[in-house]
């Protein structure tokens, strides 16, 4: 692995770690706030016992977001690819638009389903680095 493609893994703060227990999210949490993974995981078992949105929350992030050895697959469209058309058009990291959207969902019982489409249709395919031809637009 060379330097410019581990310092590309480590900006990203929105990813899994490829070496984690389960589903990598502890690990990499404790590698961004550079603590031990055991601390991690025992507030995170903390609030599954407590809280029991601890273990919803863990779901979720492993859902939407991708794990550093697979970033190439990350850019990629899933359903649709409207989170990642979101995130290039916001600069924002896919993960981060996925778990949103992921939220949105769960939260508006089924209801963002209809956004979601008329953004599959709004939003334009390409990348907004890329040369665009002027589209006819109502906005």
């Amino acid at each position: 692995m060379t330097d410019s493609s581990l310092a590309t893994k480590t900006d990203l703060k929105w990813v899994r770690a490829e070496d984690g227990i389960i589903g990598g999210i502890c690990m990499q949490l404790a590698r961004q706030l550079n603590l031990d993974p055991w601390l991690v995981r025992a507030a995170w078992l903390l609030t599954v016992c407590v809280f029991g949105t601890g273990l919803f929350a863990y779901i979720a992030l492993i859902i939407a977001l991708p794990r550093t050895d697979r970033l190439d697959k990350a850019n990629e469209k899933m359903i649709l690819g409207v989170c990642l058309r979101l995130s290039q058009r916001g600069d924002l990291e896919v993960g981060l638009a996925r778990l949103m959207a992921l939220l949105l969902l769960v939260i508006s019982c089924g209801a963002v389903i209809v956004a979601y489409f008329v953004l599959h249709f709004l939003l334009p395919t390409q990348s907004p680095g890329r040369s665009q031809t002027p589209s006819k637009s109502l906005f």
